[in-house]
């Protein structure tokens, strides 16, 4: 499935790469790099300040009106991200089922220094998008509001002990399958600042704690 998505991606990149020789298309291709925070973790764990996570989309621009500031960006993307803590991942056994959460490393007892938590996403994003119209020789500024339904490819949970060994686990069934993001894009010309909000649990409900990812980064047009 992998190859599969990478293929369909590097075409439509190809594809879009054409179609941006009109200059009024703009966000096309856009890669994200961001840090990363759950909320709601209410003092469970401590998370690391270096949580991170790259997203890259690849939307068509289609221009509402020549007269007119706005246009409606869709397309399809693929995400990445990384949440360091102090705790590791794991699955309890209940009456109902398994139950996911994070319980803290107990230092004196182990040897592991890093514990990181990951989920990938293939995404379909879509933007509503303002710019200015831009004088001769300047950018346009841009403000663009979205959502992105996104269809889970896997999360790991990895620790890493004090000789740099890796210890890594797949098998995460209860991470949400299907989630949606909130999504807004303030910036100049090809910077800006993204933010991103997920508005489903990490977990599925009532099988894992209760956890809302949220994005905060720059955002980089390629084209």
């Amino acid at each position: 499935m992998r190859k599969q998505l990478t293929s369909i991606l590097i075409f439509s990149f190809m594809g879009l790469s054409l179609l941006a020789q009109d200059r009024k298309r703009l966000d096309m291709a856009m890669i994200n790099l961001n840090y990363n925070t759950l909320l709601n973790s209410q003092g469970v764990f401590k998370q690391r300040f270096y949580s991170n996570g790259v997203d890259f989309s690849l939307m068509y621009d289609h221009i509402m009106s020549q007269k007119a500031p706005i246009s409606i960006g869709i397309g399809l993307g693929i995400s990445n991200m990384n949440f360091y803590t102090d705790a590791d991942a794991i699955n309890l056994d209940t009456s109902i089922g398994t139950y996911t959460t994070f319980q803290v490393i107990d230092t004196a007892t182990t040897n592991i220094k890093r514990s990181r938590f990951s989920t990938n996403y293939l995404e379909i994003p879509v933007e509503l998008r303002f710019r200015t119209k831009p004088k001769e020789g300047k950018h346009p500024w841009k403000i663009s509001v979205g959502a992105k339904l996104g269809f889970r490819i896997n999360s790991q949970d990895k620790q890493i002990d004090d000789d740099g060994y890796w210890f890594s686990d797949t098998k995460y069934p209860n991470t949400s399958r299907v989630r949606g993001l909130g999504t807004l894009r303030i910036g100049y010309g090809k910077v800006a600042l993204y933010g991103a909000y997920q508005f489903s649990s990490l977990f599925h409900e009532n099988q894992g704690i209760e956890l809302y990812p949220m994005s905060i980064g720059l955002n980089i047009a390629l084209f």
